[in-house]
């Protein structure tokens, strides 16, 4: 088991497979399930309602872990903090396909909450060794491991889809996907280094104040991604719809437009660290939410035209493709990394929990050409914070 410090090259590049393989299994199951929402309401004989507090089960196992992570990952490292994440979130989710073919809401419930657990501590750890490893190679790796997490979670869809198709029970996917997500960790685990994260004691037995971490630049930070992390949420959740009842497109034709903001999400991952290299991470960032911002005006007065639409979701996608991934790599730089990469990843997380029902909210009483003029504003929000920080900061 080696540390940071004795690593070779080629040892780093095993390392960097061996994270980048986690974030490819680290969404798969949960997303197959979401793919079959309709049969696990079914199974579970819950209502819509009832439903949506337990998928909020998940976020706030997550939301509790992320506040711990940081500092669990300074203590013991990212290493048994990765394994115990990915691996417990394998066991968690194979329980929680158990919960569902026993039709039981209740232990659905439970297992959901420990799976996002599991989810809060891993993506804390796996952000701090992206981290870290772009400082080892003096790359930006970043956004083409998350990248990675949504071709990952794309396939669980496929692969919910494909078992809707089939008629194969839930349970039988989860457990394949759990088993997938399990080796790979066997896997990795020779891989990753010991001690990555971990933080030196103090003086006052290890405590660390709060103000030596938690600077005003941090919190900027955390407003960049709550603002661009509403974006992306907004579109999960209403996109389709926004497109639906302002360019009265056809179930088919929302789809399309849907699947063109992934499509820009995605590619603009796993080419985003070429840009942030060229032009630096926090005008990158400034940049493409700008564009993002542009590409939700044109998805607003386009209408009718569902060529436009495309081109507006497009932008959208990438718009906020890089705000994860870049922003977790910047907090994570300088002492207490683990720390601030949960603060940040903490506003990201929170807004993907509340901006959903709010947003609906807006959209029952206002219409969903008003959700999306919020969606434009928050992007430009996180462009003009973002080219402000830099302009403040510019090395």
């Amino acid at each position: 088991m080696s540390t940071v410090s004795d690593l070779d090259p080629h040892s780093v590049r095993n390392w960097q497979r061996a994270v980048s393989a986690q974030f490819l299994v680290f969404g798969a199951a949960g997303m197959s399930v979401l793919a079959r929402m309709p049969e696990v309401a079914a199974r579970l004989d819950v209502t819509t309602a009832q439903l949506g507090w337990l998928l909020f089960a998940i976020a706030a196992g997550a939301i509790t872990m992320l506040q711990q992570g940081g500092r669990i990952v300074e203590r013991a490292g990212t290493r048994p903090a990765i394994l115990t994440g990915i691996a417990g979130g394998a066991l968690a989710s194979a329980a929680q396909g158990v919960a569902l073919h026993a039709g039981s809401p209740l232990w659905f419930g439970v297992t959901g909450f420990l799976l996002g657990c599991t989810y809060g501590l891993a993506d804390v750890a796996l952000n701090v060794d992206g981290t870290e490893l772009e400082k080892r190679t003096q790359r930006s790796l970043m956004p083409r491991m998350h990248a990675g997490y949504s071709v990952g979670a794309l396939a669980g869809a496929g692969i919910g889809a494909l078992g809707a198709k089939l008629d194969s029970p839930i349970l039988v996917q989860l457990l394949v996907l759990a088993a997938l997500q399990g080796t790979v960790v066997v896997l990795a685990a020779t891989h990753i280094p010991s001690h990555t994260g971990r933080a030196h004691s103090t003086a006052e037995g290890g405590r660390v104040e709060r103000r030596t971490w938690l600077t005003f630049g941090l919190v900027l930070l955390g407003v960049m991604l709550l603002a661009i992390t509403v974006a992306e949420g907004s579109a999960n959740d209403w996109l389709s719809l926004s497109v639906a009842r302002i360019h009265d497109a056809t179930a088919t034709g929302s789809a399309v437009v849907f699947c063109a903001f992934h499509a820009a999400m995605t590619v603009t991952r796993f080419y985003g660290g070429a840009l942030t290299q060229r032009w630096g991470p926090l005008p990158t960032v400034a940049g493409l939410a700008a564009l993002g911002a542009a590409g939700v005006v044109i998805l607003i007065v386009s209408a009718p035209s569902m060529p436009w639409a495309a081109v507006g979701a497009a932008l959208w996608g990438l718009g906020v493709a890089l705000g994860f991934p870049v922003l977790l790599s910047v907090a994570g730089q300088g002492e207490h990394g683990p720390r601030r990469v949960a603060f940040v990843a903490l506003c990201g997380y929170g807004a993907f929990v509340a901006a959903p029902p709010l947003l609906g909210i807006v959209g029952q009483h206002r219409g969903m050409t008003a959700v999306l003029g919020i969606v434009a504003g928050m992007l430009a929000l996180a462009a003009v914070t973002a080219w402000r920080t830099a302009s403040a900061n510019p090395h």
